[in-house]
């Protein structure tokens, strides 16, 4: 969200083309990330009977919030945006 704000300031871009840029620049990191950590958990709950509970818990977490990351995140940030923006149009008027 932080670099979206940036690219609108500083940049002038609108909502959707910050967002989508914003997207399109922190996909291949997230997804690195989530996936070597899921890689590295998964032996761990494949193998071990001990930690497999807590070894899947994490790896659907992690699924979980990339998933927030990469769609929600950006799709509730744009509904927020433009109600905002309806809202001071509404209250100009």
């Amino acid at each position: 969200i932080d670099y979206i704000n940036m690219l609108r300031i500083v940049e002038k871009m609108d909502n959707i083309n910050s967002i989508i840029k914003g997207c399109k620049s922190r996909f291949n990191p997230i997804i690195a990330t989530s996936l070597t950590t899921i890689a590295g958990v998964l032996p761990l709950a494949i193998y071990n009977e001990d930690y497999s509970g807590m070894a899947y818990s994490l790896v659907f977490g992690l699924v979980f919030s990339t998933i927030l990351t990469l769609i929600v995140v950006p799709i509730t940030l744009n509904i927020i945006e433009s109600c905002i923006a309806k809202l001071k149009v509404w209250r100009t008027n």
